[in-house]
């Protein structure tokens, strides 16, 4: 099985790094909008940066910036909404 998703979006905010033990973690969300029966709809995407990589992400990547995400997708369900996180393997600046 394979679990790849590849999300082109802009972010909602500025990625918050968070130290977790001994790792560095980068969250931040990334809206996907597209035009369905004549109206433009917007899914919101939570991600996930582990790792070097995390500070990279939060230093360079600002509130509105298009950028390609690419990693595994989990869907949670809490209180009857589904939530999706992406846990990104790579982040491209476009």
């Amino acid at each position: 099985m394979l679990n790849r998703f590849t999300l082109i979006g802009r972010l909602g905010q500025d990625p918050q790094l968070k130290k977790i033990g001994d790792k560095d973690l980068a969250t931040f969300s990334v809206a996907y909008s597209e035009k369905v029966k004549g109206e433009e709809k917007t899914t919101w995407f939570n991600c996930e940066v582990w790792g070097a990589f995390a500070s990279v992400v939060q230093s360079q990547a600002k509130k509105g910036d298009k950028i390609t995400v690419i990693g595994r997708i989990v869907i949670n369900e809490h209180e009857g909404k589904q939530y999706i996180k992406v846990i990104a393997s790579e982040v491209v600046f476009l």
